[in-house]
């Protein structure tokens, strides 16, 4: 690992808390001050023409949360 910025892009309205991996790193999982989970595929956030194409960059938002998301696990 190099450390180096690869992409930035606007996720959520507050801090973003946690972020995780799955298990075969595809998708990326983010968790937020704003009380939301949201999912990401790393394959269209790193694709260009996908990203220009796609009304939202997430594959999933659970927004049922009553209290900031500060911690999360994958399985």
């Amino acid at each position: 690992m190099t450390g180096r910025l690869l992409k930035k892009w606007r996720a959520h309205y507050r801090t973003v808390n946690c972020l995780v991996f799955t298990e075969d790193d595809s998708l990326l999982v983010s968790g937020s001050e704003d009380v939301s989970v949201r999912v990401w595929s790393l394959l269209l956030i790193f694709d260009g023409y996908q990203t220009e194409q796609a009304s939202t960059l997430y594959e999933h938002s659970f927004q049922e949360h009553t209290l900031r998301v500060t911690d999360m696990v994958t399985g």
